[in-house]
């Protein structure tokens, strides 16, 4: 009996020793920091079963999804968690039903929402191989039936977020007009990758509401090259009630246009395609390479702080301030998520901040932007990166983070004006999850009583060893 028990105990110490040496070690550099600091120091220790820990992040009570939309699931996870299976609870106490058996534990799934709808839906995400290790979502969400329309997806690799327009304004009808000329259109070159809108300028005295933008090749022989586009009216200027002046828009998608020479014609009704104008798609390569960044910040529960992040333009295309090509910092791991860190200023629930400027190939650019911290503690990493609205994402692919220490208590942050960048390894797989609990010095003594009980530790386990031999 003696013998198996001794065997038990070596067993525990060989399995658990290091930890044991871990948290001392902790332990004993937050003392002797004291020695050297009055400084308040806060411990945050993370304590989870052997086999292993899940929190569901998203969706987490309170969410409406749209049936047919993509939305990611979202989880952390602790300890030997490698596969998961995620399951869907349409009604309180109802059964379950599978929507994967197995996903790699990377804190994301992405999920194309299925009906019938519901106000009570759940998310459970549990260890594969252990169903006990599992967590469901804090709250009920909506999952809402789209009629018309479709819904905005919350997962999607590309998010195309509403842009400023102009106040539509039509024309009246009125068939036969008697004049009617193409007087312009802008702008006059644009970038492929990137799309435009193109706006065409009539001057007529009388115009029909229907009206079709026609762009082809320059001294294209074959008419199926053609691309007719329907426009909306953006602007009409009148004198004495007779229309003068109409600007179209029409909205150019990315890569449309393969690189080169257009002429752009305007039909008016049944009449023939009206003047013709030149314009030219330009070849472009969107890039960016990390420069800095401000450093990491420490911050009180719902305290608002201010962060910057500053990228070189490695491509061919400026990055600008104006739509429908505006330059954007957009969240990322995954791409286009719904953040916890969402402040007031942020453009969407997943775009933080435009360039603070227009910057051209070869120079930097910078991200100036505000977060505002969660109401739960904990150690949270943040990834953004650069994307080209309607076009791409620019990179670097990984995106960009920040640790954030949310703590439990107001901190005052020195304004986000300068700084050094903090080296980061880009290889980390998801977010750091949250701190459940907290360990606090709040007195030399307790620390010192701690370490002291640490001592009484490893001399009991030297007086056990000692009656063995």
């Amino acid at each position: 009996m003696l013998k198996q028990i001794q065997k038990t105990v070596c067993k525990v110490l060989e399995e658990e020793l290091l930890t044991v040496l871990a948290v001392c070690i902790v332990a004993l550099g937050v003392l002797w920091a004291r020695a050297e600091s009055d400084a308040s120091i806060t411990a945050f220790i993370m304590v989870y079963p052997a086999e292993g820990m899940i929190e569901v992040t998203q969706p987490n009570g309170g969410e409406t999804w749209d049936v047919g939309s993509n939305y990611n699931i979202t989880w952390n996870s602790w300890g030997p968690v490698n596969n998961v299976k995620i399951e869907l609870q349409r009604s309180v106490g109802g059964s379950w039903e599978e929507i994967v058996d197995s996903s790699e534990d990377d804190g994301s799934y992405p999920w194309v929402v299925t009906s019938p709808a519901t106000t009570t839906a759940i998310v459970r995400v549990s260890k594969v191989g252990d169903d006990t290790v599992n967590d469901e979502s804090s709250g009920i969400f909506t999952i809402r039936a789209v009629t018309s329309g479709g819904g905005g997806g919350g997962g999607g690799t590309v998010y195309y977020p509403p842009l400023p327009r102009g106040e539509e304004v039509l024309p009246p009808v009125a068939e036969g007009a008697d004049v009617i000329e193409l007087v312009g259109v802008a702008p006059k070159e644009i970038y492929s990758s990137l799309g435009a809108y193109l706006m065409p300028e009539l001057e007529t005295s009388a115009v029909t509401a229907t009206f079709l933008v026609v762009l082809q090749p320059s001294r294209a022989p074959e008419p199926k090259k053609k691309i007719e586009l329907l426009p909306r009216v953006l602007k009409v200027v009148s004198i004495q009630q007779a229309i003068k002046q109409l600007v179209l828009e029409v909205e150019i998608k990315p890569k449309l246009l393969p690189p080169g020479k257009y002429d752009l014609g305007v039909k008016v009704g049944s009449k023939q395609t009206v003047a013709l104008e030149a314009i030219q798609a330009l070849p472009g390569v969107l890039a960016a390479k990390w420069i800095r960044q401000s450093d990491y910040p420490t911050v009180g529960l719902g305290e608002e702080f201010e962060l910057w992040v500053e990228f070189r333009n490695t491509g061919t295309i400026p990055w600008l301030r104006k739509v429908p090509a505006q330059m954007r910092l957009g969240t990322s791991r995954p791409r286009d998520r719904d953040s916890s860190f969402r402040g007031e200023s942020w453009l969407s629930k997943n775009r933080l901040a435009m360039i603070d400027q227009d910057t051209l190939p070869g120079d930097v650019g910078r991200f100036t932007f505000k977060m505002k911290a969660p109401s739960k503690v904990g150690i949270y990493r943040e990834y953004v990166e650069p994307v080209a609205e309607l076009s791409e994402w620019v990179g670097p692919d990984w995106g960009v983070y920040w640790n954030i220490t949310v703590q439990g208590r107001a901190t005052k942050v020195a304004p986000s004006t300068g700084g050094e960048p903090t080296t980061k390894t880009p290889l980390i797989r998801r977010i750091i999850p949250s701190v459940p609990g907290e360990f606090r010095d709040a007195t030399e003594s307790s620390l010192r009583g701690f370490a002291q009980t640490i001592i009484q530790l490893f001399s009991s386990i030297g007086n056990l060893f000692s009656g063995w031999l």
